[in-house]
């Protein structure tokens, strides 16, 4: 849209979301109103650091976002990365599900580039609205040569946040998005972009299609085994479990999750708090380490939802049996970046 040779260009790709909707003070709603370009106009200022390649795409609130939708936008980004005259990209979408599809961008589009996704936790004309100052601090994230080499990441509130460690914490307020536990990678500052610390990098995946049919299931205070016979009786071809603290869950349940596993269904635990990892250390019926024993696999520090779609980014890669519980649990072998 502007154009200056000495300056970075930046693909900015929109897709709907907060950030391109309007509150209407009469009906206490908020509805897609604005266009990418009404966006970048908004901020006069990109002019003075980035030439912009804006790249709308119909408007889609997040919730609606599906696997396959994430994957070709992975592959459109990977695809513009390689034929356009670009220095890095930031992708403009709704927050609901922003921790998801940045993160499966992540696994499956790997680049030196920057690649920033970003939002708005309020929509124009509200009170304490953000939509202005996150686009304007992910493109300057994405001008940043601390940017590149660092997998996707997320910028929101002025902070620069890993993919793989960034969760929406909060439904309302512009802080919302955290990274329990490790905290930001950077900030954005009035005067420059700072990176304190490297993301951590899982390998990328060679993907084309995920598996389907691979399914989230959280325990909770004396539940029953319907949910899981459920997954045993319709076949699902993959299984996360958020489990209590260190990834333990009740004994009544450790018998369906051994059927489970017996049946060749892979099985992935996480934990259900938000900091912390899973580890085999209690060995009572339905504890981390008899669940370690029939074959479950540990996620880590993943939440549920992005060990699921690692899960199905990994089996979509023909990764499977010794092989995939590799996969998940190298990641206590990872280092950051020297």
């Amino acid at each position: 849209m502007h154009c200056n040779s000495k300056l970075p260009v930046i693909a900015v790709i929109t897709t709907g979301g907060t950030i391109a909707s309007s509150f209407n003070h009469v009906s206490k709603s908020i509805n897609f109103s604005l266009s990418g370009k009404d966006l970048i106009s908004s901020i006069p200022e990109v002019n003075e650091i980035a030439n912009i390649k804006l790249i709308e795409r119909p408007p889609i609130s997040s919730p609606n976002f599906t696997v396959k939708l994430i994957l070709k936008l992975a592959k459109f980004i990977r695809e513009t990365l390689r034929n356009e005259d670009v220095d890095g990209v930031v992708v403009v979408q709704g927050t609901d599900t922003m921790e998801e599809t940045s993160y499966l961008t992540n696994l499956i589009c790997r680049t030196s580039h920057p690649v920033i996704f970003t939002g708005a936790m309020k929509s124009q004309h509200e009170p304490y609205a953000d939509s202005r100052g996150n686009l304007l601090a992910a493109i300057r994230t994405a001008c940043t040569p601390g940017a590149r080499d660092q997998g996707t990441l997320v910028v929101m509130n002025q902070e620069i946040h890993s993919a793989r460690e960034v969760i929406k914490v909060n439904s309302e307020l512009i802080s919302a998005f955290q990274s329990p536990g490790l905290g930001p990678l950077g900030y954005v500052y009035s005067d420059g972009v700072v990176i304190y610390r490297n993301a951590p990098l899982e390998p990328p995946l060679q993907v084309n299609c995920l598996q389907e049919n691979v399914e989230l299931i959280k325990c909770y205070l004396d539940m029953s085994d319907l949910l899981f016979k459920a997954c045993l009786e319709n076949n699902v071809k993959g299984l996360v479990i958020e489990g209590f603290g260190l990834g333990n869950i009740p004994e009544s349940l450790f018998p369906v999750v051994k059927d489970i596993v017996k049946k060749g269904i892979p099985v992935v635990l996480c934990s259900r708090c938000l900091e912390g990892r899973v580890l085999d250390l209690y060995a009572y019926p339905g504890g981390g380490r008899r669940l370690k024993e029939i074959g479950l696999i540990f996620a880590g520090r993943l939440s549920g939802p992005k060990a699921r779609l690692k899960l199905m980014a990994a089996l979509g890669a023909g990764i499977k049996g010794k092989k995939l519980q590799a996969y998940f649990e190298q990641e206590y072998l990872w280092r950051h970046k020297s």
